[in-house]
């Protein structure tokens, strides 16, 4: 039983792989597939028009890959020229819709398309495309006919990480300093938060956390033990501004974490303070207390007078 659940594992996780790796191939030449319903998505897969004399409902029932009885057909007074979209789904793709409640959960996820009659033709490109005027996201109380084509839409943003269904950017910039297919570096920047404050969840989007997909570049093809989305390794506090390392496997995220933990890795903190801070006395540095600190092995390495009233301190962790 373990070996069969562990070897189950595997071949769920060997296919997910795949999936990333397809949706991020397939991310990076988004140029080449029609616009789908709505700005940033693209008909990533099309179905052959349906026929003219409609479907052949035995195709359905004589099918060992469809979960689906007579009786489901006609509850939903389902004929061969007039059918629900997830029976249509079916019937297109079994693999990929082997039941009403895949078919159904797709529609809800606004992944389907549908294009009453035929295409038309790009005069840029002289590909075929979804005429804007006359297609829609399909829902699961849609019915199709002859001639309506079905599609898959997608949102790609050419080369990033696959599978953030979101039309809403995070509000600033994240340069990156340094990547790879394991790790990554970014540029942090002032007055912003690595992760959402508590109550506020995934869905905000004026985090760090929630801007690696936009910026990062996901592992090419072939890479092991590939994290579905990036994360970082350590933090950096709101007001602090520097560099932020992140891990693309759980390779990197393991062996990164460790050294962190056990102080192997040099960080250094750089304070620039100009005049004179109207802070209480009790609360105030002097230049006496911040020699006794250095001499007394603090881990304040450097004190530099940058100009008369401006002092600069860096500090290594």
């Amino acid at each position: 039983m373990e070996y069969y659940c562990r070897t189950t594992y595997r071949q769920e996780q060997k296919k997910e792989d795949e999936d990333f790796f397809m949706n991020a191939e397939r991310d990076v030449n988004f140029k080449d597939y029609p616009k789908g319903v709505m700005e940033g998505l693209y008909v990533v897969q099309q179905y052959p028009p349906i026929p003219e004399d409609g479907f052949q409902m035995e195709l359905l029932l004589n099918n060992e890959d469809i979960n689906i009885t007579l009786e489901g057909l006609k509850r939903a007074d389902n004929q061969p020229n007039n059918m629900t979209l997830p029976v249509a789904l079916m019937l297109l793709d079994s693999k990929s819709y082997p039941s009403l409640s895949s078919a159904r959960k797709s529609c809800r996820k606004g992944n389907i398309v549908i294009n009453r009659g035929p295409l038309f033709v790009n005069e840029e490109t002289g590909q075929e495309e979804f005429n804007q005027d006359r297609c829609f996201i399909g829902r699961t109380f849609h019915r199709v006919y002859p001639g309506d084509i079905i599609g898959i839409q997608s949102r790609l943003r050419g080369g990033f990480y696959p599978g953030f269904q979101t039309e809403r950017r995070p509000p600033f910039e994240l340069p990156v300093v340094y990547e790879d297919d394991h790790i990554a570096v970014v540029n942090k920047p002032a007055g912003v938060v690595c992760y959402a404050p508590k109550g506020q969840g995934y869905s905000c989007m004026e985090t760090i956390r929630a801007a690696l997909p936009f910026v990062l570049k996901p592992p090419k093809r072939g890479t092991l033990s590939i994290l579905r989305r990036p994360m970082s390794v350590h933090r950096l506090d709101k007001p602090t501004t520097g560099l932020l390392l992140i891990a693309k496997t759980k390779p990197a995220l393991v062996e990164l974490g460790r050294q962190f933990a056990q102080r192997e890795v040099h960080k250094t903190y750089t304070a620039i303070v100009n005049g004179i801070p109207s802070k209480p006395k009790e609360t105030s540095l002097s230049d006496d207390a911040l020699q006794q600190m250095i001499t007394n092995g603090s881990k304040m390495t450097k004190l530099s007078v940058l100009s008369e009233g401006a002092r600069q301190i860096e500090i290594t962790n």
